[in-house]
């Protein structure tokens, strides 16, 4: 999957379960507190794991992890197979 496909499908995910509406997110953005509160973290990690078809372990859900999309993007690429 290319890069650009990752953050796309991210994205998705991201203005799905957020309670803002909308219609694109900045790299730079912050995801957590900006866009998803804490329950909505869950659901989204959650699909996050069955969309790229990967189970993060404990040490890569820090808030750090998931402050904006690149780090999201990063998550991605380092647990993808």
């Amino acid at each position: 999957m290319s890069e650009k496909k990752i953050k796309s499908e991210i994205s998705k995910l991201i203005l799905k379960f957020s309670r803002k509406k909308l219609k694109k997110i900045s790299t730079k953005q912050p995801i957590i507190g900006g866009l998803l509160d804490s329950f909505e973290m869950i659901n989204f990690i959650t699909e996050f794991e069955k969309k790229f078809k990967i189970k993060l372990k404990t040490k890569d859900l820090t808030p750090v992890n998931f402050e904006t999309l690149s780090n999201i993007h990063k998550l991605v690429k380092k647990n993808i197979k």
